[in-house]
């Protein structure tokens, strides 16, 4: 029994605040702050310790803050802004790296805040607002084939 720091994400005294851990096959996947890029959308890799960062959704210092992050197939789908169209759902794809907005719910500059997201089946349910009907429940299908391994 033993405890120690995987990762010294924002290196020094500053805190990384690692949170919203989720689990794909080997790796975490987490949001993490640095001065540099803000709260982003990070990983670490456990069968070599190897920690980066996956996305800067919000470009810069901004903060994308990765939340509610869930794992479906090869994909994590979370809630995240990029800094002008609000929060809303995003995606991340695995297999080859790409992170995209997948819907924006309360179009324009609102915030959807796509929240309490989770996978059943090959639907998301979530909770989200439209900026007319406030916050109620949604649901996603997802299209692309879900590999589990």
């Amino acid at each position: 029994d033993s405890t120690w720091q995987v990762a010294d994400i924002n290196s020094g005294s500053g805190h990384g605040f690692a949170n919203e851990i989720t689990v794909m096959g080997t790796r975490l996947y987490f949001e993490a702050y640095t001065i540099s890029n803000g709260m982003e959308l990070w990983a670490h890799e456990t069968t070599n310790d190897s920690t980066w960062q996956v996305a800067d959704i919000n470009s810069g210092s901004g903060n994308g803050n990765a939340n509610d992050i869930v794992a479906m197939g090869t994909r994590l789908y979370f809630e995240a802004s990029d800094g002008s169209s609000g929060y809303e759902l995003w995606a991340h794809e695995t297999t080859n790296g790409s992170t995209w907005q997948v819907a924006d719910i309360n179009s324009g500059s609102g915030n959807g805040n796509a929240n309490d997201i989770v996978a059943m089946g090959t639907r998301l349910y979530f909770e989200a607002s439209d900026g007319s009907s406030g916050y109620e429940l949604w649901m996603m299908e997802i299209e692309h084939s879900i590999s589990y391994s």
